[in-house]
């Protein structure tokens, strides 16, 4: 069974996306199904074409197309009344906004991180979703080491968990950032103290430490897919 569903959801896992609700601008979730199952990418070319009488008075008008992986992109689009015409390669959310949200939204909030340099996508990426923070508003500080604390509160983030979990280490004060990413990482099996009782979360986590946070994370995702 195929269904095609366009709809403007109140209710989003995205913070960017109940950020931009919240300001009263227009979303949309364009959603094509295959047996209940959402088909995200390769869905060819799809033009679609939204009408809302507000779309008249938005000033500069402009689409962003967000991605199923969480990132977003400017989509060219034509306007004709209250009729929005966009065409797209891939379906999840689409944000009708003006040209100031837009600056806003697209600009980079760290001034340590550069255009040229090799991650700056990535660190805009992991900021927009909510899964990193800089070490203040306005610096990211990406040559800083990463400590067990944030490697597990980073997967912690992505989960979506909110689920209570006890805190078995003596080292991990309550009410600490990194409480509740620990006490769930130990839970779920994603990553056990240096010993019985202490978590270490201020050392830095090392690759083989982080490797194995990831293949158990893997295999938890195959679990619940199978």
């Amino acid at each position: 069974m195929i269904e095609f569903t366009l709809d403007r959801p109140d209710d989003f896992e995205n913070p960017m996306l109940s950020g931009l609700y919240d300001t009263g601008f227009p979303v949309f979730e364009i959603r094509i199904t295959v047996d209940d199952r959402a088909v995200h990418s390769d869905a060819g070319a799809i033009r679609v074409i939204l009408s809302d009488s507000s779309f008249r008075t938005i000033p500069d008008l402009r689409v962003i197309h967000v991605l199923s992986s969480g990132d977003y992109r400017e989509e060219a689009h034509t306007l004709d009344g209250e009729s929005l015409s966009i065409t797209l390669s891939s379906l999840s959310h689409v944000c009708v906004l003006d040209g100031a949200a837009v600056r806003e939204l697209l600009k980079n909030p760290f001034s340590d991180v550069f255009e040229d340099d090799w991650y700056y996508d990535n660190v805009l990426f992991v900021s927009r979703m909510g899964l990193m923070s800089g070490i203040a508003p306005e610096m990211f500080c990406s040559i800083l080491p990463m400590s067990r604390a944030m490697a597990v509160t980073v997967i912690y983030r992505i989960s979506g968990d909110t689920g209570n979990y006890a805190n078995a280490f003596s080292d991990v004060l309550a009410g600490s950032w990194y409480e509740k990413a620990v006490a769930w990482a130990a839970a779920k099996g994603i990553s056990d103290g240096v010993d019985e009782n202490t978590f270490a979360p201020e050392t830095n986590i090392t690759r083989e430490q982080l490797a194995a946070m990831r293949k158990m994370r893997a295999m938890m995702c195959r679990r619940a897919r199978g």
